[in-house]
C-alpha cells in the first residue's frame, strides 16, 4: 500500500516517524531521511520536494524568477507489510497529476483518489 502524507518540517516527520526508519545503538539513522528514495522498516520512503508555483524563465531558459517550493516536508511510503498507525493524521489525498508516487502505483492511486471522491 501506499498512502501520502504532509508534515510542517522534516524534524516533525522524524519524530513521528521513528518506528519505522532504521537507526543504530545510538539512534543513527542507517537511512538517512536526506536521500531519494531511502528505506525504512518493511517500507520505502520517498521524500518529496512539492512545487507551488514554477520558475519563470526566459527564452534562453535562463531563471528570471525560481520556482517556490512548499515549506513542509512531504513523503510517499510504500508500505511492504502493515502501515503506521501513528501517521494517519498526517495523510493527504492531493490529486493525481502522474508525478509525486512510485514508479507502477500511478493507477493505484488515482482509483483509492476517485474511490475516495465516490467516482
Amino acid at each position: 500500500m501506499m498512502i501520502k502524507y504532509e508534515f510542517n518540517s522534516i524534524y516533525e516527520f522524524i519524530s513521528h516517524a521513528r518506528a519505522i526508519i532504521p537507526s543504530d545503538m545510538e539512534g543513527e539513522f542507517l537511512s538517512h531521511p536526506y536521500f531519494q528514495p531511502f528505506q525504512g522498516i518493511n517500507c520505502t520512503i520517498l521524500k518529496l520536494n512539492v512545487e507551488l508555483a514554477p520558475a519563470v524563465m526566459d527564452e534562453e531558459g535562463n531563471v528570471l524568477v525560481p520556482a517556490i517550493h512548499s515549506p513542509k516536508c512531504h513523503v510517499d511510503i510504500l508500505y511492504d507489510g502493515g502501515v503506521e498507525d501513528s501517521l494517519a493524521t498526517y495523510e493527504v489525498m492531493p490529486t493525481p497529476m502522474g508525478v509525486h508516487t512510485f514508479a507502477g502505483w500511478e493507477e493505484w492511486y488515482e482509483d483509492k483518489y476517485n474511490k475516495l471522491l465516490g467516482k
